[in-house]
């Protein structure tokens, strides 16, 4: 049976360069002292849980962490903007990705020769 979607090189070859980057686990979160926290008040105004939106500054993915103000609990829920999610059935891996931003970085990236290497003693 044939996946409904474009090919996996189609994909990825079409795929918006900063959700490339972001992919990589690279996401921009805004710095800690810009955060708007948030709290969930129960029983006589005794704080139940707290909530953080996060929203990368390249992409736009959100992040949602919930802390249980009484066990410190952790989850993590994201929400993602138009085009960033690839089908599961599409088979693209993190390592075609990692291609792919290899590949669009290559023009413009630094070439150290070996000897450059050796002078600065690496």
């Amino acid at each position: 049976m044939t996946s409904p979607h474009p090919s996996k090189t189609k994909i990825v070859h079409d795929y918006q360069t900063t959700f490339v980057f972001c992919r990589q686990g690279q996401h921009r979160w805004p710095h800690p002292n810009t955060w708007n926290w948030r709290v969930t008040l129960g029983f006589r105004r005794k704080p139940l849980e707290y909530r953080l939106n996060l929203v990368c500054e390249t992409c736009g993915t959100m992040a949602i962490d919930k802390i249980d103000a009484h066990t410190g609990e952790k989850t993590r829920s994201y929400r993602w903007p138009d085009g960033y999610r690839i089908p599961s059935d599409a088979d693209v891996s993190r390592t075609d990705l990692r291609l792919e931003m290899l590949h669009r970085i290559s023009g413009e990236a630094e070439v150290i020769e070996p000897e450059q290497k050796k002078a600065a003693g690496q």
